[in-house]
């Protein structure tokens, strides 16, 4: 999301993001949200993560951020674990794990 998606929508908008941080601009976002372009957003997630203090999300009314509990529900954390256990056995029998991790 990016400014011009944000002029785009209704201005009584609520933007809500619980996918990735990264896929939302948040200087537009701090933007639209000063000038009433849109109403509010609630945010579970957030291009740097922990928000800085300072950032200028903290200090708007109009603004709720969660600390990334979007799949706190017990559906989706048994599906995690789950998929954490079948990782472990693919792991151990010399497979490769459906999900595996790349360090840079």
């Amino acid at each position: 999301f990016n400014a011009q998606a944000f002029e785009k929508m209704k201005n009584d908008a609520i933007f809500i993001n619980i996918g990735r941080g990264a896929v939302v601009d948040e200087e537009a976002l701090v933007f639209a949200l000063q000038n009433r372009q849109i109403a509010a957003c609630g945010l579970d997630v957030l291009r740097e993560e922990p928000i800085d203090m300072a950032h200028p999300l903290l200090s708007m009314d109009n603004a709720v951020i969660v600390p990334h509990i979007g799949s706190a529900s017990v559906i989706t954390r048994n599906r995690m674990i789950q998929l954490c256990v079948d990782n472990i056995r693919l792991v151990l029998n010399n497979q490769r794990a459906k999900t595996p991790v790349t360090v840079k």
